[in-house]
């Protein structure tokens, strides 16, 4: 039993000492949320001057990987908007979930960071219907009901930049930035389809903890 207790404790010794030169080897990674405001100007039925705001939530994760770029970070970033639509032909509610790979480089030699990055990635509309005017709700003078449509995936590339500063003593980042998505998604509803431009821009707050 004494033999089987020291070798536990040898193992657990070699456990513990493995994870740490392993932590200590880890590069420096970090993880925030964004809150913030979005707005977009798409085009769903071909309606003039049409606008659509809303929340927006961006949690992320980064990693500094190249010990000689330090500054510079891979990214993922979940961005969720919750968006209003706004036209003379009507309005409703929808969601844009887009999950996206930034490159980010963070200028780290001043107290206030500038940071800017470049990012693609997957958009996902989410609209539960679609609202159509009396006269495209019209087919031949027979009333159509409006359609459920279809959840729509297409390819999203971004920008973003803004500033951050580290609050002294601790890890903890405050971040203010600006984003702008592009994407041309086809929607789908019903018998309908056509293509959507979904360019957006947002405005977000948040913090982030560097390990």
């Amino acid at each position: 039993m004494k033999k089987n207790g020291k070798f536990v404790l040898v193992l657990a010794i070699v456990m513990i000492a493995m994870c740490g030169t392993a932590a200590a080897e880890l590069p420096p990674m970090y993880a925030g949320v964004d809150l913030g405001y979005g707005a977009s100007f798409p085009d769903f039925g071909g309606n003039f001057f049409p606008m659509a705001d809303g929340f927006e939530m961006t949690p992320y994760f980064g990693i500094n990987p190249i010990k000689s770029v330090q500054d510079l970070s891979f990214e993922f970033d979940l961005q969720m908007d919750f968006l209003k639509y706004y036209s003379s032909h009507g309005d409703f509610n929808y969601s844009v979930i887009t999950p996206q790979l930034f490159a980010v480089y963070t200028y780290s030699g001043w107290k206030i960071k500038p940071f800017i990055g470049l990012g693609m990635g997957v958009n996902i509309i989410n609209l539960d219907k679609y609202v159509y005017s009396e006269y495209y709700n019209t087919v031949g003078g027979t009333p159509v009901d409006p359609h459920n449509a279809e959840n729509t995936a297409s390819f999203s590339f971004a920008i973003k930049g803004g500033i951050q500063y580290q609050i002294p003593n601790t890890g903890i980042n405050l971040a203010l930035g600006l984003r702008y998505n592009v994407n041309s998604p086809t929607v789908k509803a019903g018998p309908y389809s056509f293509n959507v431009n979904m360019g957006s821009i947002s405005i977000n707050f948040g913090a982030l903890y560097r390990f």
